[in-house]
């Protein structure tokens, strides 16, 4: 096995003398349009492997390079996120050749199937886990109740592949802005109340930085609806 400067280990699985990583007892439970999600074993651990699949119509290297710069940053920002104290699955390995990340898997529910009027409180929690995203310059970038999973009680964010760095009022009130449309859309009943809480614990990690953001993401929203 062999670290990259970061300290990612890539290239030969462990587990295997070969490029390929052995994904034993595997099933997939997601294939979107740029990776596929597979459940399976690492080294005995339950994992979910992300697997960014080759684009026919681009150029192989060019295609070899995004995939490879993507799963990296993905990875990283997911370390950065852990260190914040955001609860998020471990990177376990990273394979940059086959543009893999072998990730913890964590069971439970999503925060969309439930989500009720007698559980809004936990969006309260939801607002001091992205408060400790953004005070760290990360954007999640898909942030709806699909992508944060309710296990034993505590809500874990997942899915950071459209993440960025970016300490940008416009970026995080944008990132805010997409989980208000994703409560108004999904659960308009407790929107109001939902929303009230994920300000006030955002608020209540971010301080003052946090009123023009979710000033921002208001604005955002706001726009979105008189369109509508």
């Amino acid at each position: 096995m062999r670290f990259d400067q970061e300290g990612w280990c890539c290239g030969i699985c462990p587990a295997k003398r070969e490029r390929r990583l052995e994904i034993a007892r595997h099933e997939v439970i997601a294939a979107g349009a740029e990776a596929i999600l597979i459940r399976g074993v690492f080294l005995g651990i339950p994992s979910v492997f992300k697997v960014r699949k080759p684009k026919g119509y681009r150029l192989k290297e060019l295609d070899e390079q995004l995939r490879r710069h993507r799963t990296m940053l993905e990875a990283k920002i997911m370390r950065d996120a852990k260190q914040a104290g955001v609860l998020c699955p471990a990177v376990l390995y990273v394979d940059l050749d086959e543009a893999t990340i072998v990730m913890e898997h964590i069971p439970g529910l999503t925060l969309r199937n439930t989500l009720s009027s007698k559980n809004t409180f936990l969006l309260r929690d939801l607002g001091a886990m992205i408060g400790k995203l953004h005070s760290v310059g990360i954007i999640h970038g898909d942030l709806t109740t699909s992508n944060v999973i309710l296990s034993r009680g505590r809500l874990y964010l997942i899915d950071f592949g459209l993440s960025f760095y970016s300490n940008r009022i416009e970026d995080q009130g944008e990132d805010i802005h997409l989980l208000y449309r994703c409560i108004d859309s999904t659960h308009p009943n407790i929107y109001h109340d939902g929303v009230s809480l994920f300000n006030k614990g955002y608020t209540e990690v971010r301080g003052a930085a946090a009123a023009p953001v979710l000033k921002r993401a208001g604005e955002i929203y706001s726009r979105g609806r008189y369109r509508a």
